[in-house]
């Protein structure tokens, strides 16, 4: 047993990626098998961006330069 019955299930709403004068904070939403992070900053946020500066990506202590895209 996992616990008691549900009625119906319910939305999970993701944050949703957020944007100021210091950059756009995302969340990393999935880590394939191959270690790829899966954000959910899109690419037309992304292309924004990028025109204007460089574009370079913190988690915890690590900061990564670039972009790649499959």
């Amino acid at each position: 047993e996992v616990g008691a019955p549900i009625d119906a299930l319910s939305t999970l709403h993701l944050a949703v990626p957020t944007e100021d004068d210091s950059g756009i904070r995302g969340w990393i939403i999935h880590i394939d098998n191959f270690g790829n992070c899966i954000t959910n900053v899109t690419r037309t946020i992304m292309e924004q961006w990028q025109r204007e500066r460089d574009v370079k990506g913190c988690v915890g202590s690590a900061i990564f330069a670039g972009l790649r895209t499959m």
